[in-house]
């Protein structure tokens, strides 16, 4: 039999391809949609390569918690939960600024704070 790591490391080789698209789809339509400035074939390759990372971190997470969790319905309520609290702490449903020390944890543990992060310096470098 394979080991769990052989396992998932075959799983995001296959997924990959499919990955990749999702992210590619949401940056041609953000460019395009936003009209966002400073936006050179780098800047797209850049904000494509960051979504593609914060998507390769949640398909990661997802099949860490599929495997943790047996059945389906739990592990789909688990990731929902996870999800809203990751984007709390990412800032997206409250201020992390003048807010407790766990939405400030929270903050610190947040994949998608430092996705949100690197996104945002993206769309801000260059500007005066």
């Amino acid at each position: 039999m394979y080991t769990p790591s052989a396992y998932f490391c075959a799983r995001i080789a296959t997924m990959l391809i499919a990955i990749i698209w999702y992210p590619l789809v949401l940056t041609s339509v953000s460019v395009w949609f936003y009209d966002l400035p400073y936006m050179t074939v780098k800047g797209f390759c850049e904000w494509w390569g960051i979504l593609t990372i914060i998507c390769l971190c949640g398909s990661a997470f997802g099949m860490m918690i599929g495997a943790l969790v047996p059945k389906s319905v739990p592990a789909q309520l688990t990731i929902t939960l996870f999800i809203v609290v990751f984007d709390l702490g990412a800032g997206f449903l409250a201020n992390s600024s003048d807010s407790t020390w766990l939405v400030n944890f929270i903050c610190l543990i947040s994949p998608m704070n430092y996705g949100c992060n690197l996104l945002l310096r993206r769309l801000l470098q260059g500007r005066p």
